[in-house]
């Protein structure tokens, strides 16, 4: 049987966490988000739960990657890992501010990130 759309590993990993919860052999830094798609596509929410927990700690935010990263949580409703987006922009205004992928997200969302941030550069 082929599931089109899912790389076969992450399958697989759902697959093992259905019938056993165990998670220990992925590669964290790589499959988070893919593993946080499938666990969404076949509904399985206590994974879903568990992989964005673990991408917190596994993952890091830099200045490149945040503010894709927070527009990825929100469209996934993943109020953990947009929480953590948001804290590390909030944290690093100065240099987030002049990125191209924040300088994208100010015209296309409505988010109520771009005020905050906007608002807390004020005072940097």
């Amino acid at each position: 049987m082929e599931v089109s759309g899912v790389d076969h590993i992450i399958f697989w990993a759902v697959l093992r966490y259905i019938y056993g919860h165990s998670l220990n052999d992925v590669g964290w830094e790589k499959e988070s988000i893919n593993l946080i798609d499938a666990a969404d596509r076949f509904g399985v929410t206590t994974l879903k739960i568990e992989t964005k927990v673990r991408h917190l700690k596994y993952c890091k935010f830099t200045v490149d990657n945040v503010v894709d990263t927070f527009l990825y949580a929100d469209s996934k409703q993943c109020a953990l890992l947009k929480e953590g987006a948001m804290n590390f922009i909030l944290d690093n205004a100065a240099d987030i501010l002049e990125t191209d992928a924040f300088k994208n997200m100010l015209g296309t969302t409505n988010n109520p990130l771009v005020l905050q941030v906007v608002d807390t550069k004020r005072y940097l």
